[in-house]
């Protein structure tokens, strides 16, 4: 069977930072069994995730991963089963952007579900890569710990980039995101988005900032460059979509690192 074009980018960013996060916490490097058990736990939360984003799950496929999943990381079974069971609760009662009229409501309701998914999220990818049980990750004592606090802020900046480009899909389905938290009310009740982003940028741009700004200075010297590199893909990222909107031929190369969402949007 084939697999999943979208979100192999994502995934291979993600299994970058933790093992590199493996060699600077810890001491040593993921193993080949290692980094292969957190790729399939990062395609389970992808698909569990697009699911509820934009109505897509491709059950063969995900069943195929989870029995392999299963077979190959039985010691975590447990921690998948909270983790699913959580994320899917935090899913279901995801705030509708266009029934909150007042917007410092709904950017508070929107940004806490993005923080626990995310947060929820993280946890796992720990809890699989270092052999740490979830409820320990999830902790408060872990989870201000200077490495997971300065990722996940990291991680919640690269969210708001990604709200950015995908705004139309996000106006148009009613989903929870950086964009329909803080967006005109009437784009969300029109469904249809600004044509320009010119007219929320300085508070998604505040939002990316605070996020950005938190992870520089819990993070410890180590993570600097991932912290480089987040910069970057701020930098980056909404001109390559741009240009893969306009052009077919950059579509074609960059499509392995667009998310499936962005993607749809082209």
């Amino acid at each position: 069977m084939r697999r999943p074009v979208a979100d192999r980018g994502f995934r291979y960013a993600c299994l970058t930072s933790l093992d590199y996060l493996s060699r600077t916490k810890y001491g040593r490097e993921l193993t080949p069994e290692k980094k292969a058990i957190i790729n399939l736990a990062l395609i389970l939360g992808v698909q569990i995730n697009d699911y509820y984003d934009i109505n897509r799950l491709n059950k063969p496929w995900y069943k195929q991963i989870r029995k392999t999943f299963k077979n190959l990381s039985s010691e975590r079974e447990d921690d998948f089963r909270k983790y699913r069971r959580s994320l899917s609760d935090l899913e279901r009662n995801r705030p509708v952007p266009s029934e909150i009229a007042n917007s410092e409501e709904r950017l508070s309701r929107i940004k806490k579900y993005r923080e626990d998914v995310n947060r929820l999220s993280l946890a796992f990818s720990f809890s699989v890569a270092f052999d740490i049980d979830l409820d320990e990750v999830l902790n408060i004592d872990y989870v201000n710990d200077p490495y997971f606090k300065g990722f996940f802020n990291l991680i919640m900046a690269m969210g708001v980039v990604d709200d950015m480009v995908g705004r139309k899909g996000d106006v148009e389905k009613d989903r929870p995101s950086f964009y329909t938290a803080v967006c005109d009310i009437r784009e969300l009740t029109e469904r249809k988005a600004s044509p320009s982003l010119k007219p929320v940028f300085s508070k998604l741009n505040d939002i990316f900032n605070s996020y950005f700004n938190e992870a520089k200075s819990v993070s410890p010297p180590s993570l600097k460059p991932i912290i480089s590199a987040v910069r970057a893909v701020r930098m980056i990222y909404p001109t390559i979509v741009g240009l893969a909107k306009e052009h077919k031929i950059v579509s074609n190369l960059v499509g392995d690192f667009l998310s499936q969402r962005d993607l749809n949007n082209l």
